[in-house]
């Protein structure tokens, strides 16, 4: 006795004409989107986030040495961050160096909330004051920052000092290729590199 089975034919991609021609903005972008909106229907867009405002007083040396590849910072939430490397100084009394190095690649830093900032590499500060030496170093190729919200920020490289003091020298190198900074809200600022002081 013979069984004879059937399939159907499976639909063939030809590798030259789909990934070679796909430029690397658009695979990235193409690789995290789902992954975002898996998560925004998993959790939901309004995550209630109680954050109690702190005070820190630190002095001396901060560095911050991050290397990402293919890699996702998602923060949805009412006082929303998300950052792949950088330092941030909120509410704190910094003296000394802060030094900063961030090199991603195929990244993306995702916010969305009230507060919102997505932050790939740099250096920010907000209600703080700072005295030193500040330096900021970001390598970017084919990355996205995505800020949604009534504050949202998105920031690829750069400094950014809010109602601070700073005091000494700030120093950023920022180099960025196939890179996209998107802000949409009310108070919405994209910026890739740069000093930014308000």
């Amino acid at each position: 006795m013979v069984v004879v089975t059937s399939r159907s034919p499976r639909s063939v991609v030809n590798p030259s004409t789909h990934s070679s021609q796909e430029d690397p903005m658009t695979r990235t972008i193409r690789r995290v989107v789902p992954i975002a909106l898996t998560v925004l229907a998993l959790v939901g867009v309004a995550v209630p986030a109680a954050f109690a405002q702190s005070s820190s007083n630190v002095s001396g040396q901060l560095y911050d040495t991050t290397t990402a590849t293919n890699d996702v910072a998602l923060a949805i939430g009412t006082n929303a961050t998300a950052s792949i490397g950088s330092i941030a100084l909120a509410n704190t009394q910094f003296s000394g160096t802060a030094v900063a190095i961030t090199t991603a690649d195929n990244s993306v830093g995702l916010a969305i909330g009230t507060g919102a900032a997505a932050r790939l590499g740099g250096i920010a500060a907000t209600n703080a004051s700072v005295s030193g030496s500040v330096t900021s170093t970001t390598t970017l190729h084919n990355d996205v920052a995505l800020a949604i919200g009534t504050n949202a920020r998105a920031s690829i490289g750069g400094v950014d000092v809010e109602n601070s003091r700073v005091s000494g020298s700030v120093v950023d190198v920022t180099t960025a290729v196939n890179s996209v900074a998107l802000s949409i809200g009310t108070g919405a600022n994209a910026h890739i590199g740069g000093t930014l002081i308000r």
